[in-house]
C-alpha cells in the first residue's frame, strides 16, 4: 500500500514501511536530544552540588 506525501514542490510515495522506519527515527531523535539536555542539566547540578559540598567541607575543617 502507498501513501501520497507532499514536501515542498516535490512528490514522493512512501510504503508504509518506510513511513514507520521514519517516524521511528523521529522518536529516536527527540529521545537523543531530550537524553542530551537531562544530561547538561545533570553535568550542571552535579558539579553545583559538589561546589557547595567542598565549600562546607572546608569550613568545617577550619
Amino acid at each position: 500500500m502507498l501513501s501520497f506525501t507532499k514536501c515542498g514542490n516535490s512528490h514522493k510515495n512512501l510504503t508504509i514501511l518506510e513511513l514507520l522506519e521514519s517516524l521511528q527515527i523521529i522518536k529516536c531523535d527527540g529521545f537523543c536530544r531530550n537524553y542530551c539536555i537531562l544530561l547538561k542539566i545533570s553535568k550542571e547540578l552535579s558539579h553545583k552540588f559538589f561546589e557547595v559540598l567542598g565549600h562546607v567541607l572546608y569550613k568545617d575543617h577550619q
